[in-house]
């Protein structure tokens, strides 16, 4: 079996209030960091990625922007998808208990890794309009507020 990853670019990031990590140790494995082609907007205390616009290849609904940013990530390897991903769909709201529009969706895309070929990882983008969020320019959550409750290696 091919290893299945997932691309956290929020809370669940690794150092984060929620940091993936810490919740669910034997179920996860952190790899590296990496980005997505993208932008990023606080939607609360956590962010939302947003697509950049690709043509024909636009992901049909989804809220996306005209530009694209890296948007910066770990990435972590899934030990144990059928047990996680249902739980993580849970926590960004996007399972079937939950009413549609939902705020985000679980798409795989291409994760991007300095000096190593891209990997598809599971990626939750949001999926509601951005009009009236704060973009965050940098890419980066964690570097947009003092989100860390721990040193990043």
């Amino acid at each position: 079996m091919s290893p299945s990853y997932l691309f956290v670019y929020g809370t669940l990031r690794l150092g984060a209030s929620a940091d993936l990590s810490l919740q669910y140790p034997d179920a996860v494995r952190w790899i590296t960091k990496g980005w997505v082609h993208g932008h990023l907007y606080r939607v609360s205390y956590y962010p939302g990625l947003v697509l950049p616009l690709q043509g024909k290849s636009q992901v049909s609904g989804l809220p996306q922007c005209a530009t694209a940013n890296r948007v910066i990530g770990d990435i972590f390897e899934v030990l144990t998808p059928a047990e996680l991903i249902p739980c993580l769909d849970d926590f960004e709201a996007c399972s079937e208990r939950f009413e549609p529009p939902h705020e985000y969706v679980r798409q795989k895309m291409d994760v991007f890794v300095e000096g190593a070929a891209p990997l598809s990882a599971w990626v939750y983008l949001y999926n509601l309009d951005t009009e009236g969020l704060a973009p965050i320019f940098s890419g980066d959550f964690l570097d947009s507020k003092e989100e860390k409750t721990r040193p990043i290696p």
